[in-house]
């Protein structure tokens, strides 16, 4: 997966924009269905996610927290939630 950086959108104003996955994007890497993805959300379980009015997206660094939160060495590994 390739690196994000988050870019200062105005140096006087100190905002930062972080690149954003839309649910088929996020669906597609993980390999699962975009209605997964909506389960997930209400079940509160996945990435984290931002409502931008009636449409939801993942910032690049929550999707990659939330994968490397499911990283295992071993099938008797318990996950960290």
């Amino acid at each position: 997966m390739p690196e994000f950086e988050q870019k200062q959108l105005d140096k006087s104003s100190g905002v930062n924009v972080t690149a954003l996955l839309t649910p088929k994007m996020a669906a597609d890497i993980l390999t699962i269905s975009t209605k997964t993805m909506a389960n997930w959300r209400v079940r509160g379980f996945g990435p984290k996610f931002v409502k931008l009015g009636s449409r939801v997206a993942y910032p690049v660094p929550e999707f990659v927290k939330f994968i490397d939160s499911r990283t295992c060495a071993s099938t008797s590994q318990k996950l960290r939630d």
